[in-house]
């Protein structure tokens, strides 16, 4: 039986109440004990990290749909505790790719895998031309620094160096943007935005010894980025040899670079670089889990985390060097899982007023993906979800405080909240954006009221230091005795919470639109595969809405920009500064559409 025909079996006759419907039986079954036996078997070295497309990620699905099950629950798709849909989790490339160094009458092949790394991909992958040298491929205007001025890249193949300069000095000033543009993506995306039809990083030779983690290995089911043009990495010694045979040394050139922080950009007479990269993404089937409640009406409560992490770091680490490792993901997010978990079973015996709907997701890594499939294909009419509650990183809580965020999407949210924290003994810290990093986004640009329970970030974010271990079971439960009492009230109450838009200050960050000072607004849309960023919303007040922008456009030009993707958004605000008025160009039901955003500080 599907969920709409589950949950219509069960209305009889509804009269929300006003206060809790469930017994002090449901508080009792959360114990510190289950939730690290939940958060141990997510996170042990076995599961690898839990990584999109891998069978451990789908031997996780099937724990959680089995605890599920095992409460009594109700599968939430047709009979199914499992919700199917395809990411892209990896990229081959054929062994017929290749690049080569051609000077003279000397060519020098370099190996896939071996002499040559291919991280970047473009409209066109076969590509050949002369080479330009410029340093570390950075322009700044703090302070000012521009290593592309006097020289011209157009069709040429720019040799860049990684990180910046004067990298390991402390920076005096907050400003100081050298840093900021040091990313893989950003160099990749300056060269292209000056013309250059490819790029070869190599390692800097003063830091040398962080190749690996300046240039983490691609491998065999890993995934080079979009970046609108073939990137390969190579050798020190390889450029090495190029610049000594122009009568230069690399350790000295960036030596002077550094010294006065003057860019050294020139051509390499005679010398071509050839790229040619046959590359082939593979999908994989992944899948949200969930199941159900039933209650005694039409509306539903979801509650949510994601189950994934990144496997063995190829994506998204912050430990480079231990790219290759499990990266455990105890408290990001089997802590969350934990949770809904214990709730779920807390719940299993009772008849709330309201559906509650369980639900794991996966391809939270990647983007958001999978909230995003479960938002536009739910199991009931997302008109008929009335609030979510998310729980991302919620079990390592200090000095006994919880952050939840979204209560200003709804006007009855920030009073239920504090009257659970302090019923629960808990400290709350409130947060009124709905908006952030994580799966509640998907729900609240869908006009759902969202919460978002969070016990803080740590210096084991995104390593293989997330270990089961460092899970304080005892805290995570008082946070879940707080969830469970605000589930039970918003199940009971009387009239469904009410959707506010909240209107952001522009010093909301995260994945929302902003970058480094300037705000724009719009919220990108993860879920779908587009030429462009795809707006999910646009923020009221912000400086898209003012310009009259709205969900469902398409932004294919910033400025003098083309936008082909996240990337080339996030480096075209870079460029920019609060106060222009930037004509931006979206796609709005398949017709171009042209208008005018004054662009805001972000506070």
């Amino acid at each position: 039986m599907g969920l709409r025909n589950l949950i219509a079996a069960t209305v009889c006759f509804w009269v929300p109440v006003a206060s809790g419907f469930s017994s002090e039986s449901g508080l009792e079954s959360i114990t510190s004990k289950e939730i690290v036996a939940h958060v141990q078997r997510l996170a042990n070295e076995h599961m690898r990290g839990r990584g999109n497309g891998s069978p451990e990620l789908d031997e996780a699905a099937e724990y959680i749909a089995a605890q599920l099950r095992s409460y009594g629950l109700k599968p939430a798709f047709s009979g199914s505790f499992f919700q199917t849909f395809d990411i892209t989790v990896r990229t081959d490339f054929a062994p017929e790719s290749r690049a080569a160094i051609v000077s003279g009458e000397s060519r020098q092949e370099l190996a896939l895998f071996e002499g040559f790394l291919p991280l970047g991909l473009g409209d066109e992958n076969k590509i050949s031309g002369e080479v330009i040298f410029a340093g570390y491929g950075i322009v700044t205007q703090t302070p000012p620094y521009d290593e592309y001025k006097d020289i011209d890249v157009k069709d040429k193949i720019v040799v860049l160096m990684t990180h910046a300069p004067r990298e390991k000095e402390e920076v005096k000033s907050g400003e100081d943007q050298l840093a900021l543009q040091s990313t893989l993506s950003n160099k990749a995306l300056n060269a292209r935005m000056h013309g250059a039809k490819g790029v070869v990083i190599v390692a800097d030779p003063l830091h040398a010894e962080d190749e690996r983690e300046a240039l983490p290995p691609f491998k065999a089911g890993g995934s080079a980025e979009e970046w609108g043009l073939p990137v390969v990495a190579v050798h020190v010694a390889v450029v090495k040899q190029l610049l000594a045979a122009a009568g230069k040394d690399f350790a000295a050139l960036q030596e002077a670079i550094d010294g006065d922080l003057t860019p050294r950009s020139f051509g390499l007479p005679g010398v071509r670089v050839e790229i040619d990269l046959t590359a082939t993404k593979t999908k994989k089937a992944v899948r949200n889990v969930a199941a159900v409640v039933p209650g005694a009406g039409p509306e539903v409560i979801v509650i949510g985390a994601h189950y994934d992490h990144l496997g063995l770091g190829e994506r998204n680490s912050l430990a480079p060097r231990l790219i290759g490792q499990p990266h455990l993901g105890a408290d990001d997010n089997a802590s969350g899982v934990a949770g809904v978990l214990e709730l779920a079973q807390a719940f299993a015996s009772t008849t709330p007023p309201r559906t509650l709907l369980f639900t794991t997701f996966a391809g939270e890594e990647l983007g958001l993906l999978g909230s995003a499939y479960f938002t536009k294909n739910p199991p009931v009419p997302v008109e008929r979800i009335v609030a979510m509650i998310n729980m991302d990183m919620v079990g390592r809580p200090k000095n006994n405080k919880v952050y939840v965020n979204g209560v200003g999407t709804s006007p009855v949210f920030k009073g239920m909240v504090e009257a659970a924290g302090k019923e629960a003994k808990v400290e709350v810290s409130l947060s009124q954006s709905g908006y952030g990093a994580s799966d509640q986004t998907s729900f609240v640009s869908h006009g759902v009221p969202v919460l978002f329970f969070f016990s803080g970030l740590h210096a084991d974010y995104h390593k293989p230091s997330d270990t089961w271990d460092k899970i304080d079971g005892d805290a995570e439960s008082r946070l879940l005795r707080l969830a469970f009492r605000l589930i039970d009230d918003l199940a009971a109450l009387k009239e469904r919470p009410a959707y506010v838009r909240v209107a952001e200050p522009a010093a909301v960050g995260g994945r929302s639109g902003g970058s480094y000072g300037v705000y724009f607004g719009s919220v990108p849309d993860f879920g779908e595969e587009v030429k462009g960023v795809k707006f999910a919303d646009v923020r009221d007040g912000s400086p898209a809405a003012k310009a009259g922008l709205k969900a469902g456009d398409i932004l294919i030009r910033f400025d003098t920009t083309e936008i082909k993707n996240l990337y080339d958004f996030t480096y075209a605000l870079k460029a920019h500064k609060p106060g222009q008025k930037v004509p931006v160009v979206v796609v709005r039901e398949g017709n171009e559409l042209l208008v005018a955003v004054t662009l805001e500080k972000r506070e």
